[in-house]
């Protein structure tokens, strides 16, 4: 996990509905146990990953940040790690995001990734695993 750097040039830093600009933007989200979302992973590439526990804090390249943890399976065994929303490394799975990761062409790490991202139909559409429904916003 480190600090997040600079908005890409070409992106916003909010869109209107005030979700990130950028996918790994940093984001104050906030997430509970059981959560699904997609965390970055040092690799450079999101992964689907469940939320276990509850939030705490951690020091982040000198700065205090909210933190996650999070498991996930690779090749059949359970891994975990940790994910900071103020260094833009998890985001809820949402609509939102979702059309953030496709629009940027985001490496996934596994194909059911891939599936999820490519499943973003368009504002207004409430799919399985979102958090919210695009209607609440």
């Amino acid at each position: 996990m480190s600090l997040p750097s600079a908005a890409p040039s070409n992106k916003p830093v909010v869109m209107p509905d005030g979700s990130p600009g950028w996918a790994s933007q940093p984001w104050n989200c906030t997430f509970q146990n059981g959560d699904t979302a997609w965390a970055l992973g040092g690799n450079g590439r999101w992964r689907l990953v469940n939320v276990i526990g509850s939030s705490f804090m951690e020091d982040v390249e000198g700065r205090t940040q909210v933190a996650y943890t999070a498991i996930w399976t690779k090749d059949g065994q359970a891994m975990r790690g940790t994910f900071a929303p103020g260094c833009g490394d998890i985001k809820p799975n949402t609509a939102a995001v979702r059309r953030l990761l496709h629009d940027e062409g985001a490496r996934c790490v596994e194909s059911e990734d891939w599936a999820a991202v490519l499943r973003y139909d368009g504002p207004g559409v409430h799919l399985s695993g979102d958090q919210e429904s695009e209607d609440s916003r």
